[in-house]
């Protein structure tokens, strides 16, 4: 049976989580590059072949025991025999002369000095944090290394369903001061509860403790989503279900201090010490973070400063004064930032919006003329046809045929015909002498043509051969259907 982290429902983060990103990778590149004794390098098989000789020898003379650094390393399965050997006194040769006995613990004394040599290679005691020789740099350096794959993936899974977010809300320099403050923690804790000890503590486990400490107090209602495998080498038999972090979480703490109170290093070298500190100064921080108000008074508007877009100055000065009915001023300021930013979308449809407060109809229509392009442009079709029916709605009687044509354009490429029809021939009948009513009658024409109006086409026609910039290229295009259709 196997429970596995895989993210937060309904997540969405503000920015790349780059510090996150950059946690994931510098795991991912320890585990590659230094590795676990079991990958079969050089070092690591001398170890191993060490370890087993020291096994022998106990297990040939278990009067002896070995020394409290290297006891750890020995399997569970050697410890238990040599409990059992001891107890029954099985194997104890009780008529040593005290030479032959020194004489023994010098060889085993010779095989755990070996074997120290041999550990000294390897990148757990070498980065790992070590209990009887505490440093912080060996605390950081701890966080990047891992006993396998399940370990580092374990740590992956549970990190990536939470990090991302707790960065998006503490900003990247909070969250980064609170993953390595509270690895650090998590060490101090693990090696106050095994002072002395020669085993090294490896994983990132105690700092993303802290992360889900923190995760409790600040995102504690989110929903964790997690796969649930009932038979694990039978993945596609799984099941997935969400639960609330400030469920989850505490639940798993119990657990962490329920085996932290059996025993402080679990099976496997597991540290439920470094867990319980982990979490413990994560739920700290958060508090104090929040105490502080530090989200609100720099974390927070220091992201929204760089998402958000700045606006020209005058533009804010113009809304405010149209909100407040003061439409002279709001054009004045308009007009500075049309001047310095014709193409400005928000000056653009702040102008328009201002001429129809106004009921300003040939202002609007004009301001419209200018937005219609831009929109297309950026491809806010949905933009633009909210434009093209306010100005239908509210604008109409101002209607102009450079703008008529180029809306009626856009609808009929939205498939919006029959309002695409209607505008065309709004400026058919209202400017029958522009070239812009042209355009628009070989539109309807073709339309006309396409649904069977053939009084309507016969009228599309007259009105065009009477129109004073009609030729004979203009009746191919309209007996052609089409392509005159796209002429501006």
């Amino acid at each position: 049976m196997l429970i596995l982290p895989v993210g937060l429902e309904n997540s969405e983060v503000r920015r790349q989580p780059w510090v996150s990103i950059a946690i994931i990778g510098l795991m991912i590149a320890g585990f590659l590059v230094l590795g676990p004794p079991s990958w079969g390098s050089e070092w690591g098989l001398r170890v191993e072949s060490q370890v087993r000789a020291i096994e022998d020898f106990l297990l040939q003379h278990p009067h002896l025991a070995a020394s409290p650094d290297i006891e750890p390393l020995l399997s569970d399965g050697v410890r238990v025999e040599l409990e059992r050997l001891r107890i029954s006194g099985t194997g104890v040769e009780t008529g040593f002369l005290s030479f032959v006995l020194e004489g023994k613990k010098h060889e085993l004394k010779i095989l755990e000095g070996e074997l120290r040599s041999g550990l000294k290679e390897a990148p757990a005691w070498r980065f790992g944090f070590v209990p009887a020789r505490p440093n912080v740099a060996d605390a950081i350096t701890s966080m990047f290394l891992h006993g396998g794959w399940l370990h580092l993936v374990g740590n992956l899974l549970f990190f990536f369903a939470m990090g991302p977010f707790l960065e998006d809300v503490y900003g990247r320099v909070l969250f980064t001061l609170l993953y390595f403050s509270a690895g650090i923690a998590a060490a101090l804790v693990h090696g106050a509860q095994s002072s002395g000890s020669q085993v090294p503590l490896i994983g990132a486990s105690g700092a993303i403790a802290g992360v889900m400490g923190a995760f409790l107090v600040r995102l504690g209602t989110s929903r964790i989503r997690f796969l649930f495998l009932p038979i694990v080498f039978l993945p596609f038999i799984r099941v997935r279900f969400a639960m609330r972090a400030a469920v989850v979480l505490p639940f798993w703490f119990a657990e962490q201090a329920l085996l932290a109170a059996k025993v402080p290093e679990g099976p496997g070298g597991v540290a439920f010490w470094a867990h319980i500190g982990g979490f413990v100064f994560g739920i700290a921080a958060a508090v104090l973070i929040r105490a502080a108000r530090l989200e609100e008074r720099w974390v927070d508007p220091a992201i929204q400063k760089e998402i958000s877009w700045s606006q020209h100055p005058a533009l804010v000065r113009a809304g405010e004064a149209r909100f407040g009915r003061n439409f002279e001023t709001a054009q004045r300021e308009l007009a500075t930032v049309l001047r310095e930013q014709p193409d400005n979308v928000d000056a653009l449809r702040l102008a328009f919006d201002l001429a129809l407060d106004e009921h300003r109809g040939p202002d609007a229509v004009r301001a419209a003329d200018r937005l219609l392009p831009v929109y297309l442009r950026m491809g806010e079709a949905q933009l633009a046809r909210a434009l093209v029916f306010d100005v239908m709605g509210a604008a109409r009687e101002s209607l102009t045929p450079r703008f008529g044509v180029a809306a009626a354009r856009f609808l009929e490429k939205e498939g919006e015909t029959a309002e695409a029809l209607d505008l065309d021939e709004t400026v058919a009948s209202r400017f029958p002498t522009d070239p812009a009513a042209l355009q628009a009658l070989v539109r309807i024409v073709a339309m006309r043509r396409e649904r069977g109006d053939e009084a309507g086409l016969a009228r599309a026609l007259e009105t065009a051969r009477r129109h004073p910039n009609f030729s004979p290229e203009w009746e191919v295009a309209f007996h052609a259907g089409g392509p005159g259709r796209g002429r501006s």
